[in-house]
């Protein structure tokens, strides 16, 4: 059976006319209570056959082998391989694995995050039980994970029989009552297919056979025998009193074991969320060991566009939530991935969202900073004038004037090379190895570079502004100085080739010397000019660094088409080695749709982009699935204007929280780095730059590559189809 099939529904109602969606959704919920009522009375008819001794277990497995119409498959007292211990209960269903230890202690309490008992008279700690759970529920992960299950999917429960109010969390592990667990079940929602579920089911039921001692490991009774040996006669005791009825005495509306309208409101409210997409429950193996792994020193995941990095962090993130105390960041250079990041990872573990924070660097380090009583003036526009007196009075004046780049360039090199490694000494720069930069300087260029950076450094401090470079320097030296007083669980860094040197230095000292810290990138996919190692931020991967090769994004012709754009293109990966452009990645989607178009004019592209829109959403596709992307904030304003004119809804990507909208999105390239849409119009404005004279072969070739990479970016966003417009010659 396919695990990743597409999905069927594991219950159908009878038809009925109805007058609206919230009528017949309240309609299938009812159906689906009473059908769950007569699967339990069902099952209390046939009580022998549940491989359970002790008649709590017996009880809340009724409760559970009922949901089979739900879609729910029950594992009763199976074995816990190398050990002579049962798992009581192992539960598989569309709200994925559910690990269950069945309690019927009295008093069980939860103080200062820790379990607790009553064990004559007194209260004892009883963490061991929640700590075998995990050890019961990673097993099972370590089974699933074959498949691709996500961890996460897989959840130990300690289940209170007979102790009503009992609905909270420690660390792992979900705490429930009886009445409490069907309506908890059924809000995790449909998170695996029908397929996936009978696939799951079989590997765990052969993973996990029954106990030794089971019923069910041992020949088959008669009826009539197993249920006189089950469940015997009650024996008087010496004092009397109203006996509990028996297990097949019970009624079905007995409402210590089934509260059916918290069931018909799970169900209500389960019918109107948005499915699960399956990169929320279904990983490749690779990345469950990702995900899952356990070591000590900072680590790295690499891969070309579209293998999932992203994804590795969001549920790595949600694994370390749930398994570490303390908070975790997930962080990245661009300003707009994070807020993104934060609605998928609520959608992904909603129990984890309030320990994870989502920020940007200079965010976190201008709030933090903030909170410690600096005051800050970082001050952008302030900085490029400042660039430019110093340029004018005495960059231009010099040799760097007489090259042929504009000024930019140099401004770069201050920025990424110079600042961004935090060089206050010239002599570090006169023999520094500018990585990424392909334009050789000798040392008269050098000090002339060096001259104008002071003349742009003096204005800012005699203004008393900053710069974003002098943001990330002053939060480094403060937490050098005065570390973090809670310091981080770990510390996860997306699109970590587009940081500089001083932005990898900070992660590293709010991660505990990077013992703590994960960094997710790929050069090839680097934006900005410049770049460094992770050596020169004094952190070392070896043995911690992972490749990954599976693109689930891209359509094959997609893929082929960005690939020819930076085959040709040798890009430094941050470990210290040039890697060829030409990259051997496997796509597991085969198609796509690729159009290159060549307009006449400026006009005519556009004219073309907004047909394209039209042409996409009358052929079913919705707005909130196409994005126009552009290399300018003004081609952004230009196309919102046009998309508006033409009655269509449009969104920035600066706006884009990772909420659905039925926008078009629009947006720069560099606004959807870590992004994907099914559909992307990509419209490159191709036109000569007028030169006073000839441009240096070296800058060029420098020029060029960056923005064949910023090409190959916006082409990797697309899933199903990619138009490319120019402007033709």
């Amino acid at each position: 059976m396919d695990p990743l099939a597409p999905p069927a529904q594991p219950f159908r109602t009878q038809s009925t006319t109805v007058r609206n969606s919230a009528e017949r959704e309240s309609l299938r919920a009812q159906q689906l209570v009473a059908a769950y009522e007569r699967a339990l009375a069902e099952a209390r008819s046939r009580q022998h056959r549940f491989a359970v001794a002790a008649r709590t277990e017996s009880e809340v497995a009724l409760q559970l082998e009922a949901m089979r119409p739900l879609g729910w498959h029950l594992l009763a007292d199976r074995s816990w391989p190398g050990t002579q211990a049962n798992i009581d209960l192992i539960h598989i269903g569309p709200g994925g694995i559910l690990v269950i230890d069945v309690k019927s202690w009295r008093e069980p309490t939860v103080q200062d995050g820790r379990l607790l008992r009553r064990q004559a008279g007194q209260l004892v700690d009883a963490q061991d039980h929640l700590e075998r759970i995990v050890r019961v529920a990673e097993l099972v992960a370590d089974v699933t994970a074959e498949i691709g299950l996500a961890p996460l999917e897989v959840v130990p429960v300690i289940l209170f029989a007979g102790r009503p109010g009992a609905d909270t969390r420690l660390g792992r592990v979900k705490i429930l009552d009886q009445q409490s667990v069907i309506p908890w079940m059924v809000r995790r929602g449909s998170r695996l297919t029908p397929n996936q579920v009978g696939a799951l089911a079989k590997l765990v039921e052969t993973s996990f056979p029954p106990h030794p001692d089971s019923p069910a490991a041992k020949p088959a009774a008669t009826e009539e025998t197993v249920v006189a040996t089950v469940v015997p006669r009650p024996v008087s005791p010496a004092t009397p009193h109203r006996p509990s009825p028996t297990l097949h005495q019970r009624r079905p509306e007995q409402p210590s074991l089934f509260d059916a309208a918290a069931l018909e409101a799970a169900l209500l409210r389960d019918a109107g969320r948005t499915p699960m997409e399956e990169w929320m429950t279904f990983l490749h193996p690779e990345q469950v060991r990702l995900v899952r792994s356990v070591g000590t020193g900072p680590s790295r995941i690499r891969g070309a566009a579209g293998t999932g990095k992203t994804v590795v962090a969001l549920h790595r993130a949600a694994y370390l939530a749930e398994s570490l105390p303390g908070p975790i960041l997930v962080t990245s250079f661009i300003n707009t991935l994070p807020p993104v990041l934060r609605g998928l990872y609520q959608r992904l573990s909603p129990a984890t969202s309030g320990r994870v924070e989502f920020l940007n660097l200079h965010a976190w380090a201008s709030r933090r900073l903030t909170e410690r009583g600096l005051r800050l003036q970082v001050d952008p526009k302030f900085a490029q004038l400042a660039f430019n007196r110093a340029w004018g009075r005495t960059g231009k004046r010099s040799c760097l004037g007489e090259i042929g780049v504009n000024a930019n360039y140099w401004k770069e090199e201050i920025d990424h090379v110079i600042k961004g490694r935090g060089i206050v000494d010239y002599s570090d720069y006169r023999r520094l190895a500018r990585v990424g930069r392909r334009t050789r300087l000798g040392e008269k260029q050098r000090e002339a570079v060096w001259t104008l950076y002071c003349d742009y450094d003096d204005q800012l401090r005699q203004a008393g502004r900053l710069d974003y470079n002098d943001l990330l320097t002053l939060a480094l030296d403060e937490f050098r100085e005065r570390p973090l007083s809670t310091p981080y669980a770990a510390v996860i860094a997306d699109e970590v080739q587009d940081l500089n040197c001083q932005g990898v230095r900070l992660l590293r000292e709010i991660s505990s010397e990077g013992s703590r810290l994960l960094v997710i990138g790929d050069g090839q996919q680097q934006m900005y000019p410049g770049g460094y190692t992770l050596a020169e931020a004094g952190i070392s991967v070896v043995g911690r660094s992972t490749v990954l090769r599976v693109n689930y994004r891209n359509a094959s012709k997609i893929i082929d088409e960005a690939a020819r754009v930076v085959a040709a293109d040798e890009f430094d990966d941050l470990e210290g080695s040039s890697e060829s452009g030409l990259r051997e990645v496997l796509s597991v989607r085969e198609g796509g749709d690729v159009n290159q178009v060549a307009a006449e004019s400026i006009d005519a592209l556009r004219r073309h982009v907004i047909e394209r829109v039209r042409e996409l959403i009358t052929a079913g596709q919705r707005p909130a699935d196409i994005a126009v992307l552009c290399s300018t904030n003004f081609e952004v304003t230009v196309y919102q204007n046009l998309l508006r004119k033409a009655g269509f809804a449009s969104l920035r990507l600066s706006e884009y929280q990772g909420s659905p909208v039925d926008a078009v999105k629009v947006g720069t390239v560099a606004r959807a780095k870590g992004l994907e849409f099914r559909n992307v119009i990509l419209p490159v404005h191709e036109r000569p730059r007028s030169r006073t004279r000839p441009e240096p072969e070296e800058i060029r070739r420098e020029r060029g590559e960056q923005k064949r990479r910023e090409l190959f970016v916006a082409m990797t966003r697309a899933r199903d189809s990619l138009w490319v417009g120019r402007v033709a010659s």
